[in-house]
């Protein structure tokens, strides 16, 4: 059998209707793939002729194309063999777990993304940047308001205090989003009027004595702690480039700053409950597993994923909470990771369910 037979050797196991079912399609394994990615792809009903191919390669292969043309791959000749071989062994894996979720063994949904081509290792290190340090916290303690009823649910999305989701890209500054997701919401609760805050300005500036490194992660504290000294600019003034760059802020062009920010006692998902339903969208970390990069739908509740300090390792934006027709409660997330991974970009996380990946661990919201 020829190379691409031998990458492909490990997944045969799997029926072509697994398969389908699987990656969205309802005929099997050559419409699967195209009818997950969505819109604009379809397998034609002969793939495309390669002499000495059998047809099980010929349908993954013209999987390869169909996702390089969904998601606008372009690769030189060195680097198209490593990431034909990562996608399909991630399609491997996603298999696997789709039968685990059909077992009743996940709750959650799988599907294939624009980071299919890249392993869990290299997507870790490139697009989860959360990093605690030892630092002097000058965080205050949370006081729930007096008397405040908490909703059985809240979308601050609805409230007009959400922005549209972003792509971090290959940049592990998700701390900045985070920070400036915050700083949106909470100045769009107070005003009325929702920014677009720049995360490139805390990437490029919130180092030095801030003990962030931009680009290769840092700490959501520390950004706010930047913000409150320094304010800082909105998206259009300082757009977003992914890399690091030398600080070019003015401070004159501060469209926003703090006086600080709330923590919300660790692992304590009843306040921070109280905290998101009477003062706005939350700023957190979660710890990101493999599954999770491949997050499609409803409740992910990975029994991998920890809550401790130590295994945070993403930060993210708390916009809601709310739960499903069977009772089941979840955190209604915002991520970075742009708007064709999860759900539009969001993500539903388990509530109530022994502080799942750490969402009540470090918990943040600025004062404006």
């Amino acid at each position: 059998m020829k190379t691409l037979g031998l990458i492909l050797g490990c997944l045969i196991y799997a029926t072509n209707a697994q398969l389908g079912g699987l990656l969205g399609g309802g005929g099997g394994l050559g419409g699967g793939l195209s009818g997950r990615l969505g819109g604009g792809l379809s397998i034609p009903k002969s793939p495309i002729p390669i002499p000495g191919l059998d047809q099980l390669e010929k349908l993954f292969l013209q999987d390869w194309l169909d996702f390089g043309t969904k998601f606008n791959k372009n690769y030189n000749p060195l680097e198209a063999p490593l990431r034909k071989a990562n996608f399909l062994q991630n399609i491997d894996a996603i298999t696997k777990l789709a039968q685990q979720t059909g077992q009743g063994a996940l709750n959650f949904g799988l599907k294939i993304n624009e980071y299919a081509d890249m392993l869990f290792d290299e997507f870790n290190k490139l697009f989860n940047g959360f990093r605690i340090k030892g630092h002097a916290s000058k965080a205050l303690p949370f006081e729930p308001p007096a008397g405040a009823a908490i909703p059985d649910s809240i979308d601050w999305r609805e409230k007009g205090a959400v922005t549209p989701v972003k792509n971090q890209n290959q940049c592990a500054g998700c701390w900045a989003f985070s920070v400036a997701g915050a700083l949106e919401g909470h100045i769009a609760r107070k005003s009325g009027n929702l920014p677009e805050i720049s995360m490139q300005h805390l990437i490029d500036c919130a180092t030095g004595k801030y003990d962030n490194d931009g680009c290769r992660g840092g700490l959501t504290e520390t950004g706010f702690d930047y913000v409150e000294d320094n304010g800082i600019n909105s998206y259009t003034d300082y757009p977003y480039e992914a890399i690091n760059t030398t600080c070019r802020s003015k401070k004159e062009n501060s469209v926003a700053s703090c006086h600080g920010y709330v923590r919300i006692p660790d692992g304590d998902e009843k306040a921070l409950a109280q905290a998101l339903a009477s003062y706005g969208p939350i700023s957190a970390a979660i710890h990101v597993t493999k599954n999770f990069q491949f997050y499609g739908d409803k409740i992910f509740d990975d029994p991998e994923c920890g809550n401790l300090p130590d295994n945070l390792n993403h930060a993210i934006l708390i916009v809601g909470y709310g739960k499903e027709a069977d009772g089941r409660k979840f955190w209604l997330v915002k991520n970075s990771y742009g708007d064709t991974w999860g759900e539009k970009g969001y993500f539903k996380l388990a509530r109530d369910e022994g502080n799942k990946c750490g969402i009540a661990t470090y918990a943040r919201y600025p004062l404006v």
